[in-house]
């Protein structure tokens, strides 16, 4: 069984990948079966999140107003992982 891996979470505006947005990327990064090092950020999209989505992730329109892009943050979620 692998010990060294990472676990990651993402959040979307929807299930449609060719038009949906990711909201949120977390991950935890395991070494030897322990957690030793974790990444989380909200994302702004470029569309509305819906009151449905915010019902099933929990984020709302106003938590990610000010936050980075995904062309922001991908690249530091990259590295991490």
């Amino acid at each position: 069984m692998c010990r060294n891996y990472v676990a990651l979470d993402i959040e979307t505006t929807g299930l449609r990948p060719e038009q949906d947005e990711i909201i949120e990327i977390g991950a935890v990064r395991y070494r030897e079966g322990v957690p030793v090092e974790r990444f989380s950020s909200l994302i702004k999209p470029n569309s509305i999140i819906t009151s449905r989505i915010t019902q099933i992730t929990g984020i709302t329109n106003e938590m990610v107003e000010n936050e980075r892009t995904c062309e922001e943050v991908l690249p530091e979620f990259l590295a991490f992982v």
